[in-house]
């Protein structure tokens, strides 16, 4: 009863932790606005005031990347689960995405140009509006633009969103496709106030409805929380519109969103120095997808098409033995080389003598044979002389090829030795 008693903060009844710091990053010159990290866990990626973006090794502290390419507060930064992308948003109004093993930059996102849809058949089709800014301005988020990948990695969820008419300007949340970055695919719409950070769900479900299943071309449902100055609401896949909102939970702005492993805890942070915790029950946000380990339509040949199995070039009719002669020896170009390994191999620059000679072989002396002339049955010689040439037997020569490296050279007799017993 005396531990219940006790009040908060207590230094004999508070709980014992020793923390120590593993590594210190030093890089940045200002204040670090947000951080994430590597799917791997091996790197993190940091953003700052000072209009820089930084991808750090954790283990040796080592700064990889430095990306100045941001004019204004870095105020969000996430890493993609697939490990090849880096994002930011800053309230220089651009999300820039990066080559996240490399560094280099791949997109700057800061417009878009919507078509506009013709009233009368009579107009064009293509005319279009005015391009117009996709992020809110400076200032109007409190510091932060925290940006998250869904869980496959398939899509990019981005805050401070605003789709502007010709009355008024509203906030919204952009999703970008990971097979297209340079423009959404669709806004969610919902908050009053601009949107200051997006968490997604690191759960996977099934749907409520199947009909939605053809809608999305999805085999599951996703969910994600989107949080502006002053509410929350949650999205999923299934449906544009939120199915719940979280309001007046705060006496001040709220800064960020923490979902828990299992997807049933959600926390929320507040410039109030508070925060609140939201639990759900037992499949009240959806019963888990069955297969959530498997991998179907993976989003990362979208990003990078495989470029190992493109189909060669076709060697041109006129001269088709031109590319399997490349970068060989040049009085090699004109040896047209037979299917059957016991023809003879027919050559136009004269190195072979006559094309009845037969051309040597390297073979053991067991599979050798002599060569005679069916009609005479006599050993025959291109210069009269008598001397024994080489073939290949045909029973015995189907895996073989002919040896390139004598077709020069002129076959020559075999010798014969006379052995001297020594007494």
């Amino acid at each position: 009863s005396s531990g219940i008693n006790a009040e908060y903060g207590d230094s004999e009844n508070q709980n014992k932790e020793h923390w120590v710091a593993y590594k210190m990053l030093r890089g940045h010159i200002e204040d670090i606005m947000d951080l994430s990290w590597a799917p791997d866990g091996k790197m993190v990626v940091s953003g700052s005031i000072d209009n820089s973006v930084i991808i750090w090794e954790v283990k040796t502290g080592k700064k990889l990347h430095l990306l100045k390419e941001h004019s204004h507060y870095v105020q969000g930064v996430t890493w993609d689960p697939l490990g090849e992308l880096v994002c930011s948003l800053s309230s220089d109004r651009t999300l820039l995405i990066y080559e996240a093993a490399r560094g280099n930059l791949l997109h700057n996102v800061s417009k878009h140009r919507r078509e506009k849809k013709p009233v009368s058949t009579e107009e064009k089709p293509a005319e279009r509006e005015k391009a117009s800014r996709l992020f809110v301005e400076e200032g109007a988020t409190k510091y932060f633009r925290r940006l998250d990948f869904t869980p496959d990695g398939a899509f990019l969820v981005t805050p401070a969103g605003q789709v502007s008419t010709a009355e008024d300007v509203n906030h919204v949340t952009f999703m970008f496709s990971r097979s297209n970055l340079k423009k959404p695919v669709c806004h969610l719409p919902g908050p009053q106030k601009p949107v200051c950070a997006v968490r997604c769900c690191p759960v996977l479900y099934e749907y409520r409805n199947k009909e939605s299943k053809k809608r999305t071309n999805l085999p599951y449902r996703m969910i994600y929380a989107v949080a502006s100055l002053s509410e929350v609401f949650l999205y999923d896949t299934e449906q544009f519109a939120p199915f719940c909102s979280v309001s007046d939970i705060h006496y001040a702005c709220i800064t960020d969103l923490a979902w828990s492993s299992n997807g049933r805890v959600l926390t929320i942070t507040s410039y109030d120095g508070f925060c609140t915790v939201l639990s759900f029950d037992q499949d009240e946000l959806g019963i888990p997808y069955s297969s959530q380990t498997a991998q179907i339509n993976s989003p990362r040949l979208l990003l990078r098409p495989d470029t190992k199995n493109k189909k060669k070039k076709k060697t041109s009719p006129k001269n088709p033995a031109r590319s399997e002669t490349e970068n060989k020896d040049p009085n090699l170009s004109t040896l047209e080389l037979p299917s059957d390994p016991c023809t003879t191999p027919k050559r136009h620059n004269g190195l072979i003598p006559a094309p009845d000679t037969p051309v040597p072989t390297t073979l053991s002396a067991d599979d050798a044979v002599k060569h005679t002339s069916p009609e005479s049955g006599e050993q025959s010689s291109p210069q009269g002389e008598k001397e024994e040439r080489v073939v290949v037997p045909a029973a015995k020569s189907q895996n073989l090829e002919p040896s390139l490296n004598c077709v020069s050279n002129k076959p020559k007799p075999p010798r014969r030795v006379a052995l001297t017993k020594i007494e």
